[in-house]
């Protein structure tokens, strides 16, 4: 039971590093100047907005799902008494991902 917890927390922990960096790149998708020259290059940016938008919104979930996942591992009654790391450990990286988000 015990390793499988730790397992899930890794887990948890990696997938927070994969929402940071998908953050990352849609904050390099977000930062073009690219305007578009003419109408068909606008409509193709506005497509292309949308689906960022879109990208945008499942991390938000993402990132919801991993903080509810987190906190399981700082409630003692479900982890049964063993904690696989420092509950400060996770409530920081927890809040590393809010504050980016």
């Amino acid at each position: 039971m015990r390793l499988e917890l730790s397992l899930q927390l890794q887990q948890n922990f990696q997938e927070m590093l994969y929402i940071l960096d998908s953050m990352e790149e849609l904050k390099l998708r977000l930062l073009s100047d690219d305007y578009g020259k003419h109408l068909m290059g606008v409509e193709d940016l506005l497509q292309k907005h949308s689906l960022v938008e879109a990208d945008i919104n499942v991390l938000g979930e993402r990132v919801k799902a991993v903080v509810q996942q987190s906190q399981r591992f700082l409630d003692q009654e479900t982890t049964e008494g063993y904690r696989p790391c420092d509950p400060a450990i996770i409530v920081e990286r927890v809040q590393q991902l809010e504050v980016r988000t």
